[in-house]
């Protein structure tokens, strides 16, 4: 008899790598609507940190596509 995790319908897939990109990404987006007009500190900052969302999410993805696989 199998786990209770072999018998679920979905089997939910946990990535930190994506959790992490994805709080990047609202943060930044939030620091870039705040900081209003571009040159600003808080929009010059929001917009690094959507650029490291992206890395980190591109990142995660070739991860998740080389890791091996459990049988």
């Amino acid at each position: 008899m199998g786990t209770l995790a072999d018998m679920a319908p979905v089997n939910i897939r946990w990535n930190t790598g994506m959790t992490v990109a994805a709080l990047l990404l609202v943060t930044g987006g939030v620091l870039v609507v705040m900081g209003g007009a571009p040159g600003t500190p808080l929009h010059t900052a929001g917009f690094g940190i959507l650029v490291l969302a992206s890395a980190v999410y591109m990142g995660a993805r070739i991860w998740m596509l080389t890791r091996k696989q459990k049988p």
